[in-house]
């Protein structure tokens, strides 16, 4: 493990979610203190993985030392074991005459062949102990010595060795015991591997340390007999106690831990935040770390409960459904952030749509329920539902509402003079009455779009409609479903909006009182949002009326100011600030005349701010009531029926309705 250093350019505390980081992009600054940071870790990262390369490749090395240490040592043992040594070819090849005692060859060779032999035995015994003061591992210096033991000689102070390869052996029980001593609290846990069964197997190998050798001890019973051994062996038994206690003390606490799974599969699927309100997973992670102690203490051998096998089978269904209620409540979360806080109480009977669809995971429905996959089915469809009206209804104020309103306070209430300026009777006339029939006509589809949004929010029909289909499908439905269906009636009536306000079949007094105090509500809260949209129509009127008059006064002033100064960036401003009136001078001696006079002049002027501030008068007020949908489908009639009648007026409103209202703007 490495151990990172702390961050000292930056703090990594203040990046909590994906708005930080974009925020760190485009900081240039942030980006590099951070790389500095980077940097370092990845020096340290290196650092280490230097090290535990170097150790690797040092282990590594040895252990091919000591594989050919002792593959050669096999190779001159072989021989040993199956072949007669040279010195003894040799005495073999000659012929020696036993009965003549006068020749002492046979004397002089045999004795030079015990000095050789004894030699031989003198460098075996020196290599032997040289070969175990090397091998640190208990089992591999048995392994070695058992090989000597066959060759039969009996100089090679064999038991010798095996005493002190068994004191050796007494001090790695020691070390055991220490060890586990320092570390039983908290043992290290080999990679992958769940924290119970990895303890458990840190247990067993350490076990296996002391009971492998042991058992070649066992082989050897006069090595056991002496007072040392004694005491080596209770110290092993004592050890092996307790490592054994270990392992059956972790062993049972996991039993224990998996029949409190057990009864954590009988929670809901899902839990709600009492403070927030936000719905998430009801499922204990710790359910998949048992299947993952449960697949390790099979391949262990230990004791499995039926349970736990059970577990183990169904681990694929458990994740799956796990992932599918995740996918399911981040759909639910994304769908509803499309909701606008303007129609958010409008949007009520939909929601309970969807909130009786998730209810049964809130209360009925657990872990080892048959019919999950028609509960996440169903909250589909109901979110597939929500998010089709919200598109529509998103779609519709933002091109039927919005886009119209922005059109209506950019449309000019009078054209004025790009080029020349034109006379006074000329610019009034100019006045165009089109506008204030284009803001009429605008400001109508807005009021249609307005209440064919508020009637597509209250279509609460539709939604009986599909109720009675729901229980038409629930009472064909198996055993399981029917009971999973009444407990869904009986959490929908929990609900502030639930499906017996709106059903349309024979209610009990107390659901009929219920239904009229929805509908009243709804009813007030669409005639809010309708005057909420009738407010920013007026907003548009008179922002496109102040937008006109502002463009006059600028204009005017403009005209007026430019030709006074003579200069290249005034010459090209006086190219797009025009005047707007044209007047002559007449000489009359002994007076100058100006033709027509400046009150006339200031008389057209007000005349036509007076047109312009009563061009909004032209436009049809909005029904102080919400149309129903019945009546907007009779009015479209009707205007089509006009249209047909009438093709002088665009939104069927005759054009002298407008220039009446118009026309008395006039002063007197």
């Amino acid at each position: 493990m490495v151990n990172l250093k702390e961050c000292e350019t930056f703090d990594l505390r203040l990046i909590k979610g994906p708005s930080d980081y974009l925020s760190l992009a485009n900081s240039t600054e942030a980006l590099e203190k951070i790389e500095a940071c980077m940097k370092v870790w990845i020096n340290q990262i290196e650092q280490t993985w230097r090290e535990l390369d170097i150790r690797i490749t040092d282990a590594g090395n040895e252990a091919k030392d000591n594989v050919k240490y002792l593959y050669t040592l096999e190779k001159f043992c072989d021989p040993l074991y199956n072949n007669d040594p040279s010195i003894v070819i040799n005495l073999k090849k000659k012929q020696y005459n036993f009965l003549d005692q006068r020749k002492t060859d046979f004397d002089q060779d045999y004795d030079e062949f015990c000095k050789q032999t004894d030699d031989v035995h003198s460098q075996l015994r020196t290599f032997i102990e040289n070969s175990i003061e090397k091998i640190q591992n208990t089992e591999r210096a048995l392994s070695l010595l058992k090989k000597f033991e066959r060759l039969g000689i009996s100089d090679l102070a064999i038991d010798e060795k095996y005493q002190k390869i068994l004191q050796n052996y007494g001090r790695d029980i020691e070390m055991i015991s220490k060890l586990y001593s320092r570390q039983k609290n908290d043992p290290p846990i080999a990679r992958d591997m769940p924290p119970i069964a990895g303890k458990i197997l840190w247990a067993r190998q350490l076990f296996n340390k002391i009971q492998e050798p042991m058992e070649l001890f066992q082989k050897q019973p006069n090595i056991l007999q002496t007072a040392d051994a004694k005491r080596i062996v209770r110290n092993y038994n004592k050890v092996a106690k307790v490592l054994l206690e270990f392992e059956v003390l972790y062993h049972r606490g996991w039993l224990r831990q998996i029949e409190i799974a057990k009864a954590g599969l009988q929670a809901s699927l899902l839990v709600k935040a009492p403070e927030t309100g936000e719905l998430f997973v009801n499922f204990d992670p710790q359910i998949l770390t048992l299947i993952r102690e449960t697949e390790c203490m099979a391949k262990m051998g230990l004791e499995i409960p039926p349970f736990a096998q059970d577990f183990q089978q169904k681990q694929d269904i458990f994740k799956k459904n796990y992932n599918r209620l995740q996918m399911t409540l981040s759909e639910n979360k994304r769908v509803r952030s499309k909701i606008q806080s303007t129609f958010m109480q409008l949007m009520g009977p939909h929601l309970v749509k969807v909130d009786n669809a998730i209810q049964p995971g809130l209360t009925s429905l657990n872990w080892t329920s048959l019919n999950i996959d028609k509960y996440l089915s169903r909250i589909s469809e109901a979110l597939d539902e929500l998010e089709l009206l919200l598109n529509r209804v998103n779609d519709l104020i933002e091109f039927r509402i919005d886009a119209v309103l922005q059109d209506m306070s950019t449309i000019q209430l009078c054209k004025l003079p790009e080029e020349e300026p034109i006379a006074c009777e000329e610019f009034v006339r100019e006045l165009c009455v089109k506008a204030a029939q284009m803001l009429h006509c605008k400001s109508s589809l807005v009021e249609e779009a307005a209440n064919e949004f508020i009637n597509m929010l209250l279509d609460l029909e539709s939604l009986s409609k599909e109720e009675e289909e729901e229980k038409s499908k629930d009472s064909s439905g198996n055993e399981h479903q029917k009971e999973f269906d009444g407990e869904r009636k009986t959490e929908k009536r929990s609900f502030t909006y639930n499906a017996s306000q709106i059903n349309d079949g024979s209610p009990s007094p107390v659901t009929k009182r219920k239904k009229k105090d929805l509908m009243q509500t709804l009813e007030e809260e669409a005639q809010e949002l309708l005057s909420y949209f009738s407010h920013r129509n007026v907003d548009a009127l008179l922002k496109v009326t102040r937008n006109t008059l502002e463009t006059i006064r600028k204009r005017i002033h403009s005209s007026s100011l430019l030709y006074f100064i003579e200069d290249d960036l005034s010459s090209k401003q006086k190219q797009s600030s025009h005047p707007i009136f044209r007047t002559s001078i007449t000489l009359s001696i002994p007076n100058i005349t100006m033709i027509p006079a400046l009150d006339e002049v200031q008389q057209a002027l007000n005349k036509t701010v007076e047109y312009i501030v009563s061009v909004p008068k032209g436009v049809g007020q909005w029904s102080k009531e919400r149309i129903s949908k019945n009546k907007m489908n009779e009015r479209k009639i009707a205007a089509m029926r006009r249209g047909s009648r009438d093709s002088d007026s665009e939104d069927g409103v005759p054009e002298i309705t407008v220039r009446s209202i118009l026309g008395n703007a006039h002063f007197k």
